[in-house]
């Protein structure tokens, strides 16, 4: 059974720390840079992400010498899976001021590109910069479990706690613990991630491969229930396809593979299991 990726942490520390900057440190900009950057900072946390491109746009060309707007502008990219765009922001943010949050950026766009030690090279420069970031180790940590360093990866999960406890990091303790096979851990950080934020399918979905690993079926399946109805995803889809399968449901299964597949198409895997599941309906030899 698949599990999902693990997320990196979203820079919300930027968004929430660039209006103080505005305050502090751009007093000798102009009005109209303020204004630009400031209408580009609440359209990102509305997830306006094209918006705030257009205004954080419009703020470098009135002054491109403020990294923030660069920073600011490279998160929107990469929410927008534009990554390309985005690194070119952090090259030129990195170049006006090493910031950490220029570093946390430039590792989630290696992240998400598979660059795994990349990442990590990045991530540990932003702690270097600003060792209390626990995104920094949240993220550190995400891809240390990507190269299966797991033992690294707890380490700085257990850093990133002591900062400051965020269920971003419960969830990918949990995650860690699962991979090594310790599924009462797993399930205690997961179910304390969930208390800090009800809102995360990934949290719902992870801890359901778990309760597949030990057989409760049954507990699986009320974790995707939640897990679907808070956002409608391939990977949620396809685990309750696989509960379903393992308890001869074989219809619902394919139904469920199906609506998976109506959502991420290249999935191999999902095919793979929706082929056996009709099989095991008689439709294929």
């Amino acid at each position: 059974m698949v599990s999902t990726v693990q997320s990196i942490v979203s820079l919300e520390a930027v968004k929430r720390t660039v209006p103080q900057l505005a305050r502090q440190e751009f007093k000798g900009l102009n009005r109209k840079f303020r204004a630009q950057f400031d209408l580009g900072v609440s359209a990102q946390v509305k997830g306006e992400y094209q918006e705030a491109i257009r205004h954080y746009t419009r703020a470098i060309e009135l002054n491109p010498r403020v990294p923030e707007a660069y920073i600011n502008r490279a998160a929107s990219h990469i929410d927008t899976d534009d990554l390309l765009s985005a690194l070119q922001d952090l090259e030129a943010a990195l170049a006006l001021k090493p910031r950490a949050e220029a570093y946390l950026n430039r590792g989630n766009v290696h992240y998400k590109q598979g660059k795994f030690n990349q990442a990590i090279q990045d991530y540990t420069k932003a702690i270097e910069i600003n060792p209390q970031s626990p995104d920094a180790y949240i993220n550190l940590a995400a891809a240390y479990v990507s190269t299966d360093d797991l033992a690294l990866a707890l380490g700085n999960l257990e850093t990133a706690l002591s900062i400051e406890p965020k269920a971003e990091a419960y969830h990918m303790r949990g995650y860690a613990h699962s991979k090594q096979g310790n599924y009462d851990k797993a399930i205690q950080d997961y179910a304390k991630a969930i208390e800090l934020n009800l809102k995360m399918p990934d949290a719902y979905i992870n801890r359901a491969v778990v309760y597949v690993n030990t057989d409760d079926l049954a507990l699986a399946l009320g974790d995707i229930e939640t897990a679907l109805a808070l956002e409608p995803r391939a990977e949620a889809y396809h685990n309750r396809g696989t509960i379903h399968f393992k308890q001869e449901n074989y219809d619902e299964a394919v139904h469920d593979y199906s609506k998976a597949l109506e959502l991420d198409s290249d999935t191999k895997w999902t095919r793979l299991c929706r082929a056996h599941a009709f099989r095991y309906l008689g439709f294929l030899s």
